[in-house]
């Protein structure tokens, strides 16, 4: 079973994915960079990964931060 933080960073890859969004475009909404982004992508969390990212979500996604961590979106839609 996936734990919360396993859920977050599978979102972070879905939401990218689902939308077409380009790796380079990704990191720039999300204030990364291109090596943290792919680290996240293998479900590995970055040291340097901070929440400021699942509020940089929220603003160009409008995914609530909570629903990240709890909510597989892959799933629902």
């Amino acid at each position: 079973m996936d734990t919360d933080l396993e859920t977050f960073l599978r979102n972070i890859a879905w939401l990218r994915e689902s939308r077409g969004i380009s790796k380079r475009r990704m990191c720039r909404l999300l204030h990364i960079g291109v090596a943290t982004l792919d680290t996240i992508e293998r479900c590995e969390l970055p040291p340097q990964l901070t929440i400021d990212v699942a509020f940089y979500i929220y603003r160009e996604f409008h995914v609530p931060p909570a629903e990240l961590f709890r909510r597989r979106l892959w799933e629902q839609r």
